[in-house]
């Protein structure tokens, strides 16, 4: 099944930030769901994750972290 038309509802995840201080942020993740070809939406989580951990450079987070995958038909 594809991901098209698929929603991530992003709790906390657009405020990581990279030991410079930079914030994720929104952007981030509007280019990841554009430019991952994902079938599920599994895939999808683990995309963000990866994107996640290289955007933090081995910086903990501060918070727990939500991330919720839906696709929507």
């Amino acid at each position: 099944p594809s991901l098209v038309g698929s929603e991530m509802c992003i709790r906390d995840r657009t405020e990581a930030f990279d030991p410079s201080e930079e914030q994720y942020g929104t952007d981030r993740i509007e280019q990841l769901m554009s430019a991952v070809p994902t079938s599920t939406a599994r895939e999808l989580v683990q995309e963000f994750e990866a994107s996640l951990d290289t955007f933090r450079k081995g910086r903990k987070a501060f918070d727990d972290t939500t991330l919720l995958v839906a696709q929507l038909t």
